[in-house]
């Protein structure tokens, strides 16, 4: 069975770092860049739909070296410029590495879709000192951080409801 509570550590570390960026923020401007973080973990009926989909037997192993997004966390920030100063400081930080990334603010989806997407690759020491990680679950965690501004995060909600009121 996938360990959600590693995941969910996993989550809480990179929302921890969004929070220490947002800190930073407010202290050298005034304000926050912030105005929404939100997370999730993948349900198990959502993971089997994904691999069936993709062409992958149902299995915690093809889950964990097939799909990238089983844990993810969402950051709306107020503005494009505050979406890739929050990229670079997560890639500056220790304990995460990113490992891929989509832009769909720069290049966006036909449909119109826009939102920086990110996989964070989380190393085992870290994750070792934040949660209870036993030495058998050794391998790295990855998580989809999506930021995107208010704009974008309306567009979607939106979106995301005609496509499935419509069906």
């Amino acid at each position: 069975m996938l360990n959600e509570e590693i995941y969910m550590c996993a989550i809480l570390y990179v929302k921890t770092l969004v929070e220490a960026y947002e800190k930073e923020c407010i202290s050298m401007c005034g304000s926050s860049p912030i105005r929404l973080i939100d997370y999730r973990i993948k349900s198990k009926e959502s993971i089997a739909k994904k691999l069936e989909k993709k062409g992958y037997c149902v299995s915690d192993k093809n889950a964990k070296e097939q799909l990238n997004d089983l844990a993810g966390i969402r950051v709306v920030c107020v503005s494009v410029e505050q979406v890739y100063r929050l990229q670079k400081f997560l890639e500056k930080q220790t304990g995460i590495e990113i490992i891929k990334e989509k832009d769909y603010i720069r290049f966006p989806k036909e449909n119109g879709y826009q939102s920086l997407h990110l996989i964070a690759e989380m190393r085992d020491s870290v994750m070792r000192r934040k949660c209870r990680w036993r030495e058998a679950d050794s391998e790295r965690i990855r998580i989809e951080v999506q930021i995107r501004t208010e704009e974008m995060h309306r567009w979607a909600q939106r979106d995301h409801k005609l496509f499935y009121k419509n069906g």
